[in-house]
């Protein structure tokens, strides 16, 4: 009866481990492969609002009134008569700087993000 045991813990332990390399890694690459399709159809649906608004921003350019509006606010330009200005806030400068810095942190990640990552295929994409 030990013999039996003996021999049959070792295969059982093989079949388990077969059936693991079998199923979870072929699982851990379609988890990846539908992440990619789902983040490509987010990515088309971006595309497709900046296509949008890009082509509204084409039809309004077409009119005198909106290159006149650009021509005053991004060029400076003034009729004949008028006297232009601009005023500049050092405040706005530094906050810019401060919000840079605050952004470039990255976020900490748990000790176990990279066996979590592994198990759901995370590790696949990039």
């Amino acid at each position: 009866m030990r013999k039996k045991v003996v021999v049959i813990v070792p295969v059982l332990l093989l079949v388990v481990a077969a059936v693991v390399f079998t199923n979870l890694f072929p699982f851990r690459q379609m988890l990846a492969a539908d992440r990619a399709v789902a983040g490509a159809q987010q990515e088309l649906a971006s595309v497709t609002a900046t296509n949008a608004a890009l082509e509204a921003e084409l039809a309004a350019l077409q009119t005198p009134e909106e290159t006149e509006r650009l021509a005053r606010d991004e060029l400076g330009y003034v009729f004949p008569g008028e006297q232009g200005f601009v005023v500049v806030s050092p405040d706005e400068e530094a906050a810019v700087g401060e919000e840079a810095v605050d952004e470039a942190l990255p976020e900490p990640r748990p000790w176990y993000a990279p066996i979590v990552d592994f198990l759901t295929g995370r590790d696949l994409e990039g």
